[in-house]
C-alpha cells in the first residue's frame, strides 16, 4: 500500500447485519492490512480447563509510523486544500478513535472473524477496554448477530462506569435499544498500578510470553489484559459461558520502545542477549569447523 493509495476515499458498506443502524458513515479510507489470523495461543500459566486462541490484529500493519507518517500529509494536502476551497472541512478523529463513526471499524472486524469461524469455534471473547471504542464496536456486533458469544472487556482504567457509559453512549446513537450492562461483561480490578504505569510482574510477564509464544504484548494494555484474563479463568471461572477464549490483540507494539523493559533484557532473568550486532553470513562462505 502507497501513500496514494491511503488517500482515496471508498464507499463504506456495513455488514447486513447493520445496515439498519442509525447514521451510518458513507466512506473509509483503507489503513489496516487484512484479514489478519487466528491461531491457538499457548500462554504460559493458562489453566488447563480453557482453551485460548488469539485474533492478531496487531499484525494489521505498522507503516503509519515515523517516516512514513511525515510521508503521508503531503499526499494529503492538495486533496484538503481542494476540499476546503469547496468549503467542506476536513474530519477530527477523537482520542482513541472511539467515536460513533469509529464504531464501524470494529463492526467489520467482526464480520471479518465471522467469515473466520468466529461464532462456530468460540464461546467468549476478550479485548481491553480504556477509552471503550474496542469494547462497543465488538458488543454491538455480538448482538447484532444473535449474542452468541459472550464479551468481556478488562478495564485498564480505573472506572469501571466510564466504560459502560461510553458503550451506551454508541447504543443509543445507533438506536438499539438496550443496555451496555446487558450485552458486555466490563472486568475490573487489574489496572494496578495505575493507567500507563505497568508492574515489574508486567515487563516480566511480557518477556515470558514473547520468549515462550512470539507474540508481543503492549505495557499499557494488553499485558494488563492478558493478566486479568488469567486471573479470572483462575480465581473465577464461572464468569465466563464456556472454555474456548478468543482474545483480541489490539496492537501496541511500539509501547515496548520507552526503556521501562530494558534492564530485563539484560538481566539474569532475561534471555541472553548483547549489544553487538552479526553479519549475516555469505551463502558462499565455508561452513565453521
Amino acid at each position: 500500500m502507497n501513500a496514494h493509495d491511503l488517500a482515496q476515499l471508498h464507499v463504506y458498506e456495513p455488514p447486513k447485519w447493520a445496515s439498519s443502524l442509525k447514521n451510518i458513515p458513507k466512506y473509509s479510507i483503507k489503513l489496516a492490512q487484512r484479514n489478519t489470523p487466528i491461531h491457538s495461543w499457548n500462554l504460559p500459566n493458562a489453566p488447563k480447563e480453557f482453551s485460548i486462541s488469539i485474533k492478531r490484529d496487531d499484525l494489521t500493519g505498522c507503516t503509519l509510523s515515523g517516516n512514513k507518517n511525515q510521508a503521508v500529509p503531503l499526499e494529503f494536502r492538495q486533496p484538503h486544500m481542494s476540499k476546503s476551497k469547496q468549503g467542506l472541512a476536513p474530519y477530527l478523529i477523537e482520542v482513541g478513535g472511539s467515536s460513533y463513526t469509529g464504531l464501524f471499524g470494529y463492526l467489520t472486524a467482526f464480520q471479518e472473524m465471522m467469515d473466520q469461524n468466529l461464532l462456530e469455534d468460540f464461546d467468549d471473547i476478550v479485548m481491553t477496554a480504556a477509552s471503550g471504542g474496542t469494547a462497543a464496536g465488538i458488543a454491538i456486533a455480538n448482538y447484532l448477530t444473535g449474542s452468541k458469544l459472550k464479551c468481556h472487556a478488562v478495564n485498564v482504567s480505573d472506572n469501571d462506569a466510564n466504560v459502560y457509559s461510553k458503550i451506551n453512549e454508541e447504543l443509543m446513537a445507533a438506536g438499539l435499544l438496550v443496555e451496555a450492562e446487558d450485552i458486555i461483561d466490563v472486568i475490573g480490578g487489574h489496572h494496578l498500578p495505575g493507567y500507563e504505569r505497568p508492574s515489574q510482574e508486567d515487563l516480566e510477564y511480557i518477556l515470558e510470553i514473547s520468549s515462550s509464544t512470539g507474540v508481543l504484548l503492549d505495557p499499557v494494555y494488553n499485558i494488563k489484559t492478558v493478566r486479568g484474563m488469567l486471573a479470572e479463568m483462575t480465581n473465577n471461572p464461572k464468569r465466563f459461558k464456556g472454555n474456548r477464549i478468543l482474545f483480541i490483540h489490539t496492537g501496541g507494539c511500539f509501547g515496548l520502545f520507552d526503556g521501562r523493559i530494558d534492564s530485563l533484557l539484560t538481566s539474569s532473568r532475561g534471555t541472553e542477549c548483547n549489544n553487538n550486532i552479526l553479519c549475516w553470513r555469505d551463502i558462499d562462505d565455508p561452513l565453521p569447523i
